[in-house]
């Protein structure tokens, strides 16, 4: 059985990461189109250069397509959460899209 893509939605109905996607040239809109394809197909068990869990946090991972971030938890009945999207231009995530990618799960659950 397959997993099922959830799109975070702001209050106004605007799909974030969706948004992020459809905003990126061709070629690295396709890379981060079949990673999440991966990710529909094997779930947590993709390889760590493409799928890795936030240090500190059970249920918060990061898609890695290149310098892409994709932020997503797993949540009830096999479906996946993409909550946040920022090109990473530092060794180390910046805190404060942590913090909102927190914020954004909370509100969501």
């Amino acid at each position: 059985m397959s997993w099922k893509v959830v799109y975070y939605q702001t209050k106004r109905g605007k799909e974030i990461v969706k948004e992020f996607i459809n905003s990126q040239p061709n070629k690295k809109r396709a890379k981060i189109i079949w990673m999440i394809k991966l990710l529909k197909e094997h779930g947590k068990v993709l390889p760590k250069t493409y799928l890795k869990r936030l240090t500190g946090s059970k249920n918060l991972w990061e898609l890695r397509p290149g310098f892409y971030r994709i932020f997503l938890s797993f949540i009830q009945e096999k479906n996946i959460l993409l909550i946040h999207a920022i090109i990473k231009k530092t060794q180390k995530t910046p805190k404060k899209d942590i913090k909102l990618v927190k914020k954004r799960l909370n509100e969501y659950l």
